[in-house]
């Protein structure tokens, strides 16, 4: 069974994703999703792509 959640990182601090990562971890999450609305930070200026935020995942 799949046991997961939606999450924004681009609504919170990276301090923030690290906690959030860690909670999710003991809760037993088996999959997140994740960017759906980071567009803004996957493409900071029009045809420049920057995905490393995605690492921390």
């Amino acid at each position: 069974m799949i046991f997961g959640a939606d999450y924004y990182p681009e609504q919170w601090t990276r301090k923030d994703w690290e906690e959030d990562i860690s909670i999710m971890k003991e809760m037993g999450l088996s999959s997140i999703r994740l960017a759906e609305f980071a567009w803004a930070m996957m493409e900071p200026k029009e045809g420049k792509y920057d995905f490393s935020f995605l690492i921390i995942f």
